[in-house]
């Protein structure tokens, strides 16, 4: 990573760095571009539907344990999310499960979704930060055809219980739309293995991608019935094949749910192939004992820790603070000592990667305790 030395970076839930060799494609592709532009060999069409493109779907393919045929690239969550829930066969006898945890932008994605198709729309609700699998179970039916959720929560990193969740969901024959921007690159994700049918996620977090990048992992099976309105020239299976008024045939793979290539997904995958190489269970140690230690520092130091504790429940973002914090002032005196965290829901959000040390956490705590023996709140 090319960070400051002077920076303790705890803010990947937002958005993190980039790996040196990320930084220096893109700035490749911006000098081609500025300099050459259609005659810069950096932007071959050719080359990118040939080599880079199958590399970068085995590569993603790889990092989120599905198959490459399954993998689209997007520019964000949220087209992906798009995708699936506007290419979705609805009918008005179906229902849609969502829990009031998501982000704002899922949760109006799917209200206008269900208001649309005029479908019922089922909210689980949390407690205290927490999602209960008898929830669940209490509002998805027979009549549940798509449970729509994030893997992690955003604002205290809850970790929903998704094995049972996916079960739970098949047995009533419905299908697994999977929110992964906050797990993607920092915990072990395998959609075969957890049985999600879609995976929606933003790069530019966890993934330590460009801005306006990402993925969506389409199972076979549901592919066979997403039929999406959003696409292009790029959403064929020989796009080159011709280039004026034609009949649309799409992609059999999920080629289909792009409708333009993007030449940032080269950054993208480089930064996927830095996290392979060093593999994603030795990044969720990392994190997990970082977290473990901020946890630690917070229970010694008298610190509330809003984020649960449960293993299983555990990610990489620990939220903290303590009652009548000012997170939004508590933020900004720390950004002002080049001490990057994020204010969330009253607290603050703290999201390390592998790279964060304990050393990172103390300076970190450290500061946090001198705002708070100098009340901040009243400044």
């Amino acid at each position: 990573m090319a960070l400051d030395p002077d920076i303790v970076y705890l803010d990947h839930a937002a958005f993190s760095p980039l790996p040196k060799k990320t930084k220096w494609i893109l700035e490749q592709l911006i000098e081609a571009k500025a300099k050459l532009g259609t005659l810069a060999p950096d932007f071959s069409i050719e080359e990118f539907i040939k080599k880079n493109m199958p590399l970068g779907r085995r590569i993603t393919a790889e990092l989120i344990g599905g198959s490459p045929e399954g993998v689209a690239f997007t520019r964000s969550t949220l087209q992906g999310l798009h995708t699936v829930v506007e290419g979705f066969p609805w009918k008005t006898s179906n229902n849609l499960v969502i829990t009031d945890m998501e982000f704002t932008t899922n949760s109006y994605v799917h209200q206008v979704i269900a208001k649309k198709n005029k479908i019922d729309l089922r909210v689980v609700p949390s407690q205290n930060g927490i999602l209960r699998f008898e929830d669940f179970e209490r509002l998805i039916d027979e009549k549940t055809v798509l449970v729509a959720i994030s893997l992690v929560q955003f604002s205290n990193g809850f970790r929903v219980p998704i094995k049972e969740i996916s079960n739970l969901v098949h047995n009533m024959g419905g299908f697994l739309l999977v929110d992964g921007i906050q797990a993607v690159g920092a915990i072990p994700v395998d959609c075969k293995t957890m049985q999600i049918d879609a995976l929606a996620a933003g790069a530019y977090k966890w993934g330590l991608g460009p801005f306006n990048t990402g993925l969506l992992w389409v199972s076979e099976e549901l592919r066979e019935i997403l039929v999406p309105s959003f696409v292009g020239w790029w959403s064929t299976e020989n796009p080159l094949r011709q280039m004026n008024h034609c009949k649309f045939v799409p992609a059999n793979t999920a080629q289909h749910y792009e409708p333009s290539p993007t030449f940032e997904v080269l950054g993208m995958v480089e930064s996927f192939r830095f996290l392979l190489d060093i593999g994603i269970d030795k990044i969720w140690d990392n994190i997990r004992a970082t977290t473990d230690y901020l946890i630690k520092r917070c229970q010694e130091t008298g610190l509330q820790v809003y984020s649960s504790v449960v293993p299983s429940h555990r990610s990489g973002i620990v939220s903290l603070g303590w009652p009548k914090m000012d997170a939004n002032k508590v933020g900004e005196r720390l950004r002002q000592d080049n001490i990057a965290v994020s204010p969330r829901a009253g607290a603050i959000r703290a999201s390390p990667h592998a790279y964060n040390s304990e050393d990172d956490i103390d300076r970190f705590i450290d500061a946090l305790l001198r705002l708070k023996k100098t009340d901040v709140n009243r400044e």
